[in-house]
């Protein structure tokens, strides 16, 4: 019977890791998984951002007396869009 003393180990990996170079390549991939993720959610912040300034209604208002105490408004649409505004 042999002596398991006598025999040469294979090299001792850490417990549920694989050797070093897979374990670094882990570790980039999830950096930058990470890092393209918090750009994804920037970019979409922007967009979010630049769609509500397109769509969101500026009006122009001109008032003009008339006399005593009345007066005439006038509300002029500028830009944007009216929709899902109730008349």
């Amino acid at each position: 019977m042999r002596n398991l003393a006598d025999t040469p180990q294979a090299p001792r990996r850490f417990r549920g890791h694989g050797p070093l170079p897979y374990r670094r390549a882990a570790h980039q991939s999830r950096d930058s998984a990470e890092q393209a993720n918090a750009a994804a959610g920037t970019l979409a912040a922007i967009e979010r951002d630049r769609r509500h300034d397109e769509l969101a209604p500026e009006f122009e208002l001109k008032v003009a007396e008339t006399g005593g105490e009345h007066a005439n408004l006038q509300v002029m649409l500028a830009g944007g869009r009216l929709e899902g505004l109730e008349e």
